[in-house]
């Protein structure tokens, strides 16, 4: 097994799982960090994945208010043990900047923010995060894949076509030192909403964003039809 603290070992790893959302996409009135994946909740195939790791760590939960009961139902239910609780925010923004207020951090610690909807998150792509952390002077570290499709940008009428080897595609988790995430976050305005944390890091500290190889398979779960393709992802692991 490869050492992952190879070059620098954190003192602690902090990993904020946020599911706060609504999932207006998704449709119907469950939201899809709730539906069923392989006869489980969404949810608890993405908490599973980093339980699952062996280093210490410390995991918190972050849950719409109004959603807080249901998922304590649905671990009563399916008898999962849930990570520590705490409330959202309206944004993504506000939920994350939640969760960093309710964590006992060092400006040394990792801290790795991760959607609840990506349920498939794989060992190699978490580690590959975590790995380049550690490494003298990388304050910030992402996943991410290639993309294969054809790109264009569209205003108004108007249409031209984008150099697709330029880009990547995002995943999470995405992983910070600490007190560079949390300086990014203590500079944004009340009110500021960003989709993603790297952009804010990136903005308010002007660390530069590393990236590692992300997995195909780390997909986010958006409508209904991903549920059928991620289990057809599962099937295929499991079969290994």
């Amino acid at each position: 097994m490869v050492n992952i603290f190879a070059a620098n070992k954190p003192e602690k790893i902090h990993i904020i799982i946020v599911a706060a959302g609504t999932g207006n996409r998704f449709g119907g009135n469950l939201p899809k960090q709730f539906a069923l994946l392989a006869g489980r909740p969404v949810l608890m195939h993405t908490i599973e994945a980093f339980l699952s790791l062996d280093f210490k760590k410390d995991i918190i939960l972050v849950l719409s208010e109004s959603e807080i009961g249901r998922w304590q139902r649905l671990c009563e239910d399916f008898g999962f043990r849930s990570p520590r609780m705490i409330c959202g925010g309206n944004t993504r923004t506000e939920s994350v900047h939640n969760a960093l207020d309710a964590l006992e951090m060092n400006d040394s610690d990792i801290v790795l923010i991760h959607d609840g909807a990506r349920p498939l998150v794989d060992r190699k792509t978490i580690e590959a995060v975590i790995s380049r952390l550690c490494e003298p002077g990388v304050m910030a570290a992402i996943p991410c894949t290639t993309i294969t499709d054809s790109l264009m940008t569209a205003v108004m009428d108007d249409s031209s076509s984008v150099d697709r080897a330029l880009l990547v595609a995002v995943q999470t988790p995405q992983g910070f030192n600490a007190g560079v995430l949390t300086k990014a976050y203590s500079c944004m305005k009340d009110g500021a909403s960003m989709t993603d944390d790297a952009s804010a890091v990136s903005r308010y500290t002007g660390a530069r964003i590393h990236l590692v190889e992300g997995s195909r398979t780390n997909m986010k779960i958006t409508y209904p039809t991903d549920i059928r393709i991620a289990e057809l992802f599962l099937t295929d692991k499991e079969s290994l």
